[in-house]
């Protein structure tokens, strides 16, 4: 009888120790899921202090961008005008289509309709740049052309005109006109974008244009 008590006793011991273990166990344990939610609830609010932020400088950013180049070609107008209402003609003097390097990118195009007339649609995917695609809008023979450029993975949509204009019987001078507006709050995109760039590249684009034309 006196056996069977001390064992009872030392059980009882053992559970009181393992009690006191199990408590000081989840009791740290507690601690750290308390610590762990107090960090993850600060880095929320912080993320939802840098989204009001954003919300909050979009309401002032500008919606609005555009480039636009001019140019004089030495070919008569309707030469110019014949190579500018081709829209796959754009690979040539495109700054996207020139800096990719073919033996690591490839660029997926698909078009439908007859290319220099209205309807005429082209889409490309472009690596690291998205699907942009592109369509004839209205055409004025041998003096304008329009077209849409819809950025897809932006939701983006700019129009842009190619004007010719006869200076001489050889003479032609060409502008180029991209715009368009990036609704709120997606305009923030326009902080982190230089648009002086921009006219720096449709200059560009109009040089090359202009080499490719008179070499012919």
């Amino acid at each position: 009888m006196q056996k069977l008590r001390n064992n009872t006793d030392a059980i009882k011991n053992i559970l009181a120790r393992n009690k006191s273990i199990i408590v000081k166990t989840l009791k740290i344990v507690f601690d750290v899921i308390k610590k762990i939610l107090k960090k993850a609830w600060r880095a929320i609010a912080i993320l939802q202090s840098i989204f009001f932020i954003i919300l909050f400088v979009s309401l002032f950013m500008e919606q609005d961008y555009s480039t636009k180049g001019k140019i004089i070609i030495n070919k008569p107008v309707a030469e110019v005008f014949e190579y500018v209402r081709m829209l796959r003609n754009q690979c040539e003097f495109s700054y996207l289509w020139r800096t990719v390097d073919d033996a690591t990118h490839i660029i997926k195009e698909c078009y439908g309709g007859v290319d220099g007339e209205v309807g005429f649609w082209w889409e490309t995917k472009i690596p690291n740049f998205g699907i942009v695609e592109k369509e004839i809008t209205y055409i004025s023979e041998n003096q304008r052309m329009d077209y849409t450029i819809q950025f897809n993975t932006l939701e983006i949509v700019a129009h842009a005109y190619f004007i010719t204009r006869s200076v001489s019987e050889n003479q032609t001078e060409l502008v180029w006109k991209i715009a368009g507006r990036v609704d709120y709050p997606k305009n923030i995109l326009l902080w982190f974008i230089d648009l002086d760039a921009f006219d720096e590249i449709t200059e560009e684009e109009l040089i090359t244009l202009k080499e490719i034309l008179e070499e012919k």
